[in-house]
Parts: structure tokens; C-alpha cells; sequence
């Protein structure tokens, strides 16, 4: 097991030919790491701030945010004076301040993995400012080996 980026996982477990989806892919630190150990990588991430030179090569960016309901097409984004912190969540005690809203178009799991024929991914890394709750409320977790997710209790945002 080794840590890429604050996250754990288990690097032998994966084959370098399938796939890996990072949810909130802000700098794509993580997709740039974890390239050593699997060829296809799709980012997803809704923040309108993130540099697209920054993608590494071989690399497929989604510029989405991902939710658990299947009707929606868009949600309001909410854009914080910490750009780690923007999430789908405004937290009424949140520690962030609340600069803007915007609406951003939103897909799920099952949709990305239909559109780029994936039966099962690899490794799910989840690092989404709290929308990760009810994704994995209604998660069918045979989408993947395995799943890496960081909580973000601390932003009161467990709900």
C-alpha cells in the first residue's frame, strides 16, 4: 500500500491498462502521480479556476461535477475564498466564506463509465468537499477495486 497525495491505496491491485476516476482534481497532483501505475485516468472536477495546461498528458479531463442523481443535469457550485474548499455543499457553519454561486453540469458515475465503455474502474479516489456523502450513500460498490475518499468532517459538512 502507498500514499499518492494524501491518499491510500493499493498499487498492486492495479492494472495499468484499466481505468482510474479522481473525483476533485483541482491540480491533478494525484492523476500526474498515480500515471506510474495505470495508463488511463479520467479527472473530473466543475471548479471554472482549473488551469487546463496543468493536465497531464494522457490524461482525460471532465469538466463536470458528479452526484448520485441520475435527473440531473446541472447544480449550483459554490465558490469559496479557499479554492480547495468549493463544493456542491454551502454548510451553514462553514468555515469557508462564500464568495459566488454558479451552476455547473453534473454527471454520475455510471454515466462517465458508459460513455468511455469502463466495466469497472480500478480505483475511485474521492476528494470532493463533502459531496462524497451521497454519492457513497447510493454507491453500487462493485464499480470498483477499490476507493480512496477524503471526509471532510472538519468543514461540518458530514451530513
Amino acid at each position: 500500500m502507498i500514499t499518492i497525495q494524501e491518499h491510500s491505496i493499493e498499487e498492486s491491485i492495479i492494472d495499468k491498462n484499466g481505468w482510474v476516476l479522481d473525483l476533485g482534481c483541482i491540480n491533478f497532483s494525484f492523476a500526474k502521480d498515480l500515471k506510474e501505475y495505470c495508463n488511463n485516468i479520467i479527472c473530473v472536477d466543475p471548479n471554472p479556476n482549473i488551469d487546463k495546461n496543468l493536465i497531464p498528458e494522457g490524461v482525460i479531463y471532465e469538466s463536470v461535477a458528479v452526484t448520485h442523481d441520475e435527473s440531473l443535469s446541472e447544480q449550483t457550485f459554490y465558490i469559496y475564498n479557499d479554492v480547495q474548499g468549493y463544493s456542491l455543499l454551502n454548510p451553514p457553519k462553514d468555515w469557508c466564506v462564500l464568495q459566488k454561486t454558479i451552476t455547473v453540469p453534473v454527471t454520475t458515475i455510471k454515466k462517465i463509465m458508459e460513455k468511455y465503455s469502463i466495466k469497472k474502474f480500478e480505483l475511485i479516489k474521492f476528494d470532493i468537499e463533502g459531496a462524497e456523502y451521497e454519492i457513497l450513500k447510493n454507491l453500487d460498490w462493485s464499480l470498483s477495486k477499490q476507493y480512496s475518499i477524503e471526509f471532510n468532517d472538519f468543514r461540518l459538512m458530514n451530513i
